[in-house]
């Protein structure tokens, strides 16, 4: 959680402190490693730095060393200290003089690793990474993968049970159904199962190599490294999660961990805390398009979806045009962007870049797998939401003279007006004024706070069982053999939305 006070005395201790964690975790190591490759021994300032740019990239959608990205002063301050944004406003003098120096100290001396362009007035400073310097880090991944001898998690205490981190400094405000949720998910243990682990290096490599031309994904490699950091792995002795954090809609989420880990991964390392019991998931079924139909008014289609729901079992066959195959991953991948207020312009690449991350074998996704995507079946749906998003361009929205707070279904907020204003402020392009941007992010911000109020009521309610993991729109309970089938049938007919489940094994 970040801070919200600077003390004089201790800002440059704090900020060293919080350095020092990025400098040695896996990602950290790793661009340490990829600068001797270039001649530069890089700080532990340094590597934080970059360590920013590459978040931003990731936030931003750019892959490493393909583009710039914009960041704030403010905010390059927030990732690189311990403390807020509010701290960068409030307490000017010691954190403007601080950032003077990471000028001097960062970005100019890197300026052949991090190239950067000149401020202007009204905006943003750019940063992008060298290609080369993305190739040792990857490499060094690789290599600390193969070693296995990188493991940075000395500093973590996984054997006390999970904080709550950012967003949840004032409980009062909060929906009792996220507070009683996540009293239940941070009291709940995991094992890493170390033994297997050790003996599974050829399993996970074949996970992680990209079947058609035989190379490892360095992203998805780079992905699983940071996400080990934040799990035991000496030996197999119970462990909880690290800290939940809470998202403007109410999502919850921890930094790294079980969440982070992908499917096939967690399902054969993370176990029960007594191997007798049975590892059972469950998820919202076809959850985040029968939300959009609500929220965008089309019954009818909802109807049909959970027709076919119940006699199909599935949605997934259903979708997209007869003629042209799409992997059901993909669809997944595609609808769950589009839900969530990606812009179909932007879908093609977030969608090739999540598949990439997944390993999908999916080949290129195009603007034509999009457009397949949503003939048939979701077609009233994609109209609805264009017609939707049209009406929250950021000029319509900034002359609106009433200011707009829309509520989602845990109650929590979304000021639309403030959210353009800041938006429209950040620079002087003049596309940002008839964006649809706002629009998506509040779109987004209903459906993860429908999803999120269907999962958190039945966690709150109806879960008294470990729970080993909490994915968004899901949860994997340890349970014994005798409650298994009990237990699925409590949480099916106690669901305010499908749910389905799957009994996991190794």
């Amino acid at each position: 959680m970040k801070k919200t006070k600077i003390n004089c005395k201790t800002f440059i201790k704090e900020v060293t402190d919080y350095q020092n964690r990025i400098f040695y975790s896996n990602r950290g190591q790793c661009l340490y490693a990829a600068g001797l490759e270039l001649g530069v021994e890089l700080t532990a300032e340094q590597v934080s730095y970059i360590h920013a740019v590459m978040v931003v990239s990731d936030n931003n959608l750019i892959n490493y060393g393909m583009g710039f990205v914009d960041i704030p002063v403010r905010l390059l301050f927030t990732m690189i200290t311990p403390f807020s944004v509010n701290c960068y406003v409030k307490s000017t003098k010691i954190a403007q003089n601080y950032m003077a120096g990471v000028t001097d100290r960062c970005i100019i001396p890197l300026k052949d690793i991090i190239l950067f362009k000149s401020k202007y007035i009204g905006k943003c400073r750019k940063f992008a990474i060298l290609k080369e310097f993305v190739k040792h880090y990857f490499m060094a991944q690789y290599i600390n993968f193969e070693s296995t001898i990188l493991d940075t998690t000395e500093d973590w205490d996984f054997f006390k049970p999970a904080k709550k981190g950012f967003g949840f400094e004032n409980l009062s405000r909060l929906n009792s159904l996220t507070v009683q949720s996540v009293e239940k998910a941070k009291q709940s243990k995991f094992v890493f199962d170390t033994e297997m682990y050790s003996n599974s290096k050829e399993f996970i490599k074949e996970n992680l190599t990209v079947k058609h031309t035989g190379r490892i994904n360095m992203a998805a490699l780079d992905s699983l490294n940071n996400t080990l950091s934040f799990i035991y792995r000496k030996d197999s002795r119970p462990q909880y999660p690290t800290s939940y954090h809470l998202q403007d809609s109410g999502r919850v989420h921890t930094i790294g961990g079980c969440i982070q880990l992908p499917k096939w991964f967690r399902n054969k390392f993370i176990k029960g805390v007594e191997s007798s019991n049975v590892r059972v998931e469950f998820d919202l079924k076809c959850a985040q398009l029968l939300i959009l139909c609500d929220l965008l008014n089309q019954p009818k289609l909802k109807e049909k979806i959970l027709s076919i729901l119940e006699s199909e079992g599935s949605i997934w066959n259903s979708i997209g045009s007869k003629t042209s195959y799409i992997d059901k991953k993909v669809k997944k991948i595609i609808v769950y962007g589009f839900c969530f207020g990606a812009e179909l312009h932007s879908l093609p690449f977030l969608a090739n870049r999540e598949a990439t991350k997944l390993n999908l074998n999916s080949g290129t996704i195009t603007k034509k797998t999009i457009e397949s995507c949503f003939t048939g079946l979701l077609n009233p749906l994609l109209k609805a939401r264009e017609k939707w998003l049209a009406n929250y361009k950021t000029i319509n929205i900034i002359k609106n003279k009433e200011n707009q707070v829309v509520e989602n279904a845990l109650g929590y907020k979304f000021n639309v007006t403030k959210k353009a204003v800041e938006f429209y402020n950040e620079s002087t392009n003049s596309k940002k004024a008839n964006s649809t941007k706002i629009g998506s992010q509040l779109l987004a911000f209903l459906c993860q706070g429908q999803e999120q109020y269907y999962i958190q009521h039945l966690i709150a309610n109806h879960v008294n069982e470990n729970i080993l993991m909490w994915n968004y729109d899901g949860f994997v309970l340890e349970l014994s053999p005798d409650k298994v089938n009990a237990v699925i049938n409590h949480l099916l007919s106690s669901s305010l939305a499908p749910l389905e489940y799957e009994i996991l094994t190794d």
